[in-house]
């Protein structure tokens, strides 16, 4: 199941669906206040979801058709034009631009999703899947950040939670290492020893470990053992994007002395 991009593909639309619902009852004054994201407001996280659904789309339109990949410059062009947009021509945009993106991806039929490649970054090569789950991981987290700003019990949905869940160690390991305090990851090896930490995850419930250190990393584990993290699989997948802040941390998490949960907050500050 996870293999196949049709799956992420149905989340994504879901997961769209979701957004553009809760963005349809946004005011004017909704629109700019300050988001969960820090330094963003409402608006500003609108428009990130909707310039990276069109960025998506010119990558995914230059794969196909064989043409030049988007350069850097590029994409600034797109982000300088959503920044220039009022409030609510944005949140208008940005709801056509991910129904575009996701309408494109459910075009493509078995075989071209089969043999999809998409050039990302320097040596890497996405294919369908990793495509399609790249954009799903953004767009649920960034979904949440804009519910929360209005429901503070707000929760990630809970369909693409285990597909996230596989993608944290079988495809964004990079953008994981990208994210974690290297200093803060030598501080939580020294207090903790050697040994990785034994996460276990409910609803569902998975076994990862975080490995600390000056490289730290988030791996499968075998279930079973002694967890000395147990948390809501929704409330980890936020914890290693940097959004799980005191406020915002659910019942059911326990962290086994010495382990602090704002030790894993500073090894996971996000981006």
């Amino acid at each position: 199941m996870l293999a196949d991009p049709a799956v992420w593909i149905r989340e994504l639309r879901a997961s769209h669906q979701r957004q553009a619902d809760l963005v349809g009852r946004l005011g004017p004054e909704d629109l700019r206040r300050p988001s969960y994201d820090r330094g963003w407001t409402v608006t500003q996280v609108l428009g990130h979801v909707g310039s990276g659904a069109e960025i998506t789309r010119r990558r995914l339109d230059a794969a196909l058709t064989g043409s030049p990949q988007p350069e850097r410059e590029d994409f600034q062009k797109i982000w300088d034009r959503w920044d220039s947009m009022a409030p609510e021509a944005v949140a208008e945009a940005m709801i056509e631009s991910d129904r575009a993106c996701v309408a494109l991806f459910e075009s493509l039929d078995e075989r071209t999703l089969r043999e999809l490649r998409v050039p990302f970054l320097p040596g890497m090569v996405q294919d369908a899947r990793g495509a399609v789950a790249g954009r799903l991981n953004e767009h649920a987290l960034h979904s949440w950040g804009t519910a929360v700003t209005f429901d503070p019990t707000a929760r990630v949905a809970p369909g693409p939670v285990p597909l996230l869940l596989a993608n944290l160690v079988e495809g964004l390991g990079w953008l994981v290492a990208r994210m974690t305090h290297g200093e803060a990851g030598a501080r939580l090896a020294s207090k903790l020893g050697d040994q990785p930490i034994l996460v276990r995850t409910t609803d569902p419930e998975r076994w990862m470990a975080i490995v600390p250190g000056e490289e730290p990393q988030v791996l499968q584990a075998e279930p079973g053992g002694q967890a000395r993290l147990v948390i809501p699989a929704e409330a980890f997948l936020r914890l290693v994007y940097g959004r799980l802040n005191p406020d915002h941390t659910p019942a059911g998490v326990e962290a086994v002395p010495p382990l602090e949960l704002d030790d894993l907050r500073a090894l996971f500050p996000g981006l």
